[in-house]
């Protein structure tokens, strides 16, 4: 084997100072030798829980205002009555802390606890009765009434503050039955200019309280005096002539007998002779059933007369003439332009 001979070599001087380094800066040239070197930053010395950071000095440091407990596992950021600010890379996760309370947001929109423990969601606590609702994937949940569950047939409705139900506001879907108030005593309430509508099939039938506190049935008001009457089961009520306290219609001349007189009386008096005429329906039809009395109160003849296809029927071997001064007459409708007459009759 062939011998190798070692000699020494002298190297120069690279103008680095020997010596230790602490958290040494060097660089290094292309044949691999040190050409300087320097102190670095040292590592300060951090208490119990301290977090190290970088320095706007480009210097590694720490403060006991940002710590974190892998005990508890809990980060704390700021001082007492001051807020500091932690913010990801990817904009995903702010948490902001101290005084006036710690959030954490996300693309803009924020969810939080203040500083009176209040859950804040952007910028919203919502009112007292409410949950947090999500709204889906890429949206912030809201706050919105909570869902309740109420006895059967109790409606649910709003407080002001949340919602709740009542033995006293029920609907009933067997017999579609709602009830307002205790014993049914409660009221609908229209607003001020509005008016509410009682329906029935769809729609044909109904009725109506109007802002002007009308009552219209099937698009009518009736006129004055006239009553809201039942036609019977299956049938809309309609207005109909009310069934007035009993009075006299005083007449001195010949007289054709109107509406009103229906269960009233005509009286009259005069001391020529006087005609009664009772007009065929096509002119006043009187429903069928009503009662007019006839009164001659002077001396004049009181003559019954029926208009162009009406009759008005007596008993045999009676006229339609009034006996006398203060005879009394009662007409009654037997049919359609059919009355029968009774009472004082001249033969």
């Amino acid at each position: 084997m062939a011998q190798t001979k070692i000699q020494s070599v002298q190297l120069s001087d690279s103008g680095v100072t020997p010596g230790p380094y602490t958290s040494a800066n060097i660089t290094v040239d292309s044949a691999g030798r040190i050409t300087a070197a320097a102190n670095g930053a040292s590592v300060p010395a951090l208490t119990a829980t301290e977090v190290a950071y970088g320095s706007p000095g480009n210097t590694i440091t720490s403060t006991p205002d940002f710590t974190y407990d892998d005990g508890t596992g809990t980060l704390e950021v700021g001082p007492t009555g001051f807020d500091a600010l932690i913010e990801a890379n990817t904009g995903q996760a702010i948490i902001v802390s101290g005084d006036t309370g710690a959030r954490f947001e996300s693309n803009s929109n924020t969810f939080g606890i203040n500083s009176s423990g209040a859950l804040l969601v952007n910028a919203s606590a919502g009112t007292a009765g409410q949950v947090l609702t999500s709204a889906g994937s890429s949206l912030p949940p809201t706050w919105s009434p909570a869902g309740v569950s109420a006895p059967l047939n109790e409606i649910v409705y709003g407080t002001g503050s949340g919602v709740t139900s009542d033995v006293d506001f029920t609907f009933d879907t067997t017999t579609d039955t709602l009830v307002v108030g205790a014993d049914a005593n409660g009221a609908i309430t229209a607003a001020t200019g509005f008016s509410i509508t009682l329906e029935s099939n769809g729609g044909i039938n109904n009725i109506t309280l109007t802002s002007a506190g009308e009552i219209n049935v099937n698009g009518s008001v009736g006129s004055a005096g006239q009553v809201l009457t039942s036609a019977g089961f299956g049938s809309a009520a309609t207005w109909a002539a009310a069934v007035n306290t009993f009075s006299w219609n005083t007449q001195s001349v010949d007289y054709s007998l109107a509406l009103s007189d229906a269960e009233n009386g005509v009286a009259i008096n005069s001391a020529s002779p006087t005609d009664v005429t009772v007009l065929n329906d096509s002119s006043v039809n009187f429903p069928i059933g009503t009662s007019i009395l006839v009164a001659s109160d002077n001396t004049g003849t009181v003559t019954l007369v029926a208009d162009t296809g009406v009759n008005i029927y007596v008993r045999t071997g009676l006229t339609l003439v009034l006996y006398g001064q203060y005879s009394l007459v009662t007409l009654i409708k037997r049919a359609a332009n059919t009355w029968y007459a009774a009472g004082d009759l001249a033969p």
